[in-house]
């Protein structure tokens, strides 16, 4: 990936003697995850994860969210398996109804590649010491 960047650098620049070195790293540095890279990068079936956690920050827009620390992806509403997601309480839910400091189980597939992960199902919880 790396050099693929500097030849496409070279090709539009003439060199990457224009660049910094800290530009050049940031130029070569690899494209961050989203739910597509993930899921084109899953070759194989994979096996369902899943752990608990506390809501730190969501990005309706992205349809991102960050739990206890790992950012997970969710797919499109119209996707052909959207995401699952249920109150504490109920049988329903969705992402836009939950917010950050809610305690979740979250189910999740990983990418062998990059550790990405594409969340499946959220189900809030009660707060609890373990996460």
């Amino acid at each position: 990936m790396k050099i693929q960047t500097l030849l496409i650098t070279m090709l539009l620049f003439g060199s990457v003697g224009a660049f910094s070195e800290n530009e050049v790293d940031v130029l070569a540095s690899p494209v961050p995850d989203s739910y597509d890279t993930i899921l084109d990068s899953i070759e194989e079936a994979v096996e369902g994860r899943s752990t608990t956690g506390r809501i730190e920050s969501i990005d309706l827009s992205k349809r991102t969210a960050i739990i206890s620390g790992f950012m997970y992806h969710f797919g499109p509403q119209t996707d052909a398996q959207p995401l699952q997601v249920k109150l504490l309480g109920r049988n329903f839910g969705s992402l836009e109804m939950l917010a950050s400091g809610m305690h979740v189980e979250v189910s999740y597939i990983s990418s062998p590649v990059s550790g990405g992960r594409v969340g499946t199902d959220l189900v809030q919880i009660e707060s609890s010491d373990q996460h």
